[in-house]
């Protein structure tokens, strides 16, 4: 089984957390694109008829991301990744840790830009 999904629009990249007091705040614009993966795995899976990967607490998973920018000036794939792999938490996984292979490219695409992410549920020694 697996969750594939489409973000239309500029890949979200995770932001440095904003240190206030002592205390570290989620960038707004981190709060925002998690909010936005997470809605759309959530529209996903209530759309398809086949099951989440999974949110059990044990198990392995693999993630891969496809992020099309609009031109060739383009953020951290990296940090798009970690983006991902934080909003799916307790949707498609209980925890980020269970994800055993992630992958990140990244493409142009100047009129539709846009985060392409699927998951699937992997054997543990894979």
């Amino acid at each position: 089984m697996e969750l594939r999904y489409t973000l239309a629009g500029r890949p979200l990249s995770w932001q440095r957390d904003n240190v206030v007091r002592g205390r570290y705040i989620k960038d707004e614009r981190t709060r925002k694109g998690i909010a936005a993966h997470a809605s759309a795995a959530h529209a996903e899976l209530l759309r398809s008829t086949t099951r989440a990967p999974g949110s059990d607490a044990c198990g392995a998973y693999a993630v891969e991301v496809v992020a099309y920018y609009d031109n060739r000036v383009h953020g951290d794939a990296d940090r798009v990744l970690t983006l991902v792999l934080d909003a799916l938490q307790g949707i498609a996984y209980a925890t980020d840790r269970q994800v055993k292979r992630a992958s990140v490219e990244v493409g142009i695409d100047k009129l539709n830009p846009r985060t392409e992410v699927v998951v699937r549920r992997i054997e543990e020694g894979a």
